[in-house]
């Protein structure tokens, strides 16, 4: 009874559009863009916000940290759009 788009996206937040990604190593145009979109908030999370084992950093941090560490991977859409909403 799941949708189709919530078992692609969750199984495909992990794909960098550079093949580099798993569980299939697929390439930007056959990722399905939600799971994109997904990958990049993922990742800005990840890195902004605290876990019991380390501090957050600051949303601008977490941006600079994906542009200069994974902008390869992440749809350069997505993370521009980020970035705007940040750098506002």
């Amino acid at each position: 009874s799941i949708p189709d788009y919530v078992i692609q996206i969750a199984y495909q937040h992990h794909e960098n559009i550079n093949g580099n990604g798993y569980p299939m190593g697929l390439f930007k145009a056959k990722i399905f863009p939600m799971a994109s979109l997904i990958a990049v908030a993922n990742l800005f999370c990840e890195l902004a916000l605290p876990t019991p084992y380390q501090g957050g950093i600051s949303a601008r941090e977490a941006l600079a940290e994906m542009y200069k560490y994974h902008q390869d991977n992440l749809s350069p859409e997505y993370l521009m759009a980020l970035g705007a909403l940040i750098v506002k």
